[in-house]
């Protein structure tokens, strides 16, 4: 070979091993920091996930008004701006009647509740198979991100004075209940038992800092879309190299949206009576904690009142969390994706979930059937939880809707009610 060709060559076979050192390099670093191998399908679902942990943050606080699509309720505070569900979560519309061969349940709650509702069909339609049942279930979705006690109870309320029939309400809650009521009211000024972030959506006159924050927020969720599209599209991405940059860009912009939302939470404005509610003198933060206990076992139990008195089950379900000790040992995935000890809902959570336990006491003394499932991924060797707030992956999902569909047919058994 001569001398020319062997000196491109051995540059060539540098350059080649250079290439694969780096690529090698970055694999084991997205390995190191995402707990999970690289892969152009497994960068766009950490992409996916972005998006989705930005939704939870900003759905929290001054800008929900402005930056989703929330409008005002009459009766339960805020709804989606959707006039094909009544302004209700889910795909099905809230007037259901029950009747033979089907099986109307309705889902309560916030986010979480959300997710559960849109697996709980099949995990019912499992049950329902193994016992020989020829009934199809039909799941409203009454929950809505952000939604806390006392706007389950009166969203359900105001479902059936308008000829809702369900054969059961399953009601899904607890983080949003004891969380929000702190952070984004109670730090915010406003009554902790208002909806959450209620003086975002009576303010008439948005403050400059609040619009032009919803509107950088705005922008980077649309920059992140672009990068998953990218991610799903673009051979590049099959290189690791690309992808853990991707991934970095992605981390920054989710702290960035993170950022602005708790400045939003920080700040303190002279708010009028109809965007604070009324003021209770506060010598202790602990009273707010069992407040929001209190009602959140107070509404429980008078939903279950109302809903027995019409023959209807209830099942109330207090929501798992990654950040309520002793209850799930974490991957180093969800360490790396799902788990912020400085978030300002983790430190609530922690220190709010015992008041939940307490009163959950005050449920059982009334009867009401309830779930703990708190702890129902614990010894689960793979990843659950998919954001820094509570949400969880399909997985997750799945298993969380078969646990909630096996307590409510259970109940329904011990009671001797509708079987066929």
């Amino acid at each position: 070979m001569p001398t020319g060709n062997r000196r491109r060559f051995f540059s060539f076979v540098l350059v080649a091993i250079v290439l694969v050192v780096i690529e090698a390099s970055a694999h084991a670093i997205y390995f190191a920091r995402y707990g999970a191998g690289y892969s152009r399908s497994g960068l766009a679902r950490h992409l996916a996930a972005g998006p989705a942990a930005a939704e939870a943050l900003l759905a929290g606080g001054e800008m929900a008004e402005i930056a989703q699509r929330r409008i005002l309720h009459p009766f339960f505070g805020y709804a989606m701006d959707r006039p094909e569900t009544w302004g209700a979560g889910g795909d099905v519309p809230p007037i259901q009647q029950r009747g033979p061969g089907r099986f109307v349940v309705a889902v309560a709650g916030g986010s979480v509740a959300n997710q559960v509702r849109g697996v709980l069909g099949d995990a019912l339609r499992a049950s329902f198979a193994e016992r020989g049942l020829a009934l199809e279930p039909i799941v409203v979705g009454l929950a809505i991100d952000g939604f806390k006690q006392p706007q389950q109870l009166s969203s359900v309320g105001f479902f059936l004075a308008l000829g809702a029939d369900y054969d059961a309400v399953v009601n899904v809650d607890g983080f949003n209940d004891i969380v929000l009521p702190i952070v984004d009211n109670h730090e915010r000024g406003v009554f902790p038992y208002y909806p959450r972030s209620w003086n975002s959506f009576v303010n008439r006159r948005p403050s400059q800092a609040m619009l032009l924050g919803a509107g950088e927020i705005a922008y980077l969720r649309r920059e992140q879309q672009e990068r998953l599209e990218g991610a799903r599209q673009s051979l590049a991405a099959a290189s690791a190299v690309v992808g853990l940059y991707q991934a970095a860009r992605l981390d920054q912009t989710s702290r960035r949206i993170a950022a602005l939302q708790s400045e939003r939470l920080r700040e303190r404005d002279a708010l009028p009576f109809e965007a604070s509610g009324p003021r209770e003198p506060v010598d202790d933060i602990a009273q707010v904690y069992h407040g929001a206990a209190r009602v959140w076992a107070e509404s429980s139990i008078l939903l279950h009142e109302l809903l027995q008195a019409r023959g209807t089950a209830y099942l109330h379900v207090l929501q798992p969390n990654q950040y309520v000790e002793g209850k799930r040992t974490l991957t180093p995935r969800e360490r790396a994706r799902a788990y912020d000890p400085d978030h300002p809902y983790a430190r609530v959570a922690r220190r709010g979930y015992p008041y939940l336990f307490e009163a959950a006491d005050r449920l059982r003394a009334a009867g009401v059937p309830y779930l703990d499932a708190t702890g129902i991924f614990q010894g689960i060797a793979e990843p659950i939880y998919s954001d820094t707030c509570c949400h969880v992956n399909r997985r997750g999902k799945r298993l969380f809707a078969e646990q909630v569909a096996a307590s409510l047919l259970g109940q329904i058994d011990a009671q001797g009610s509708r079987q066929d």
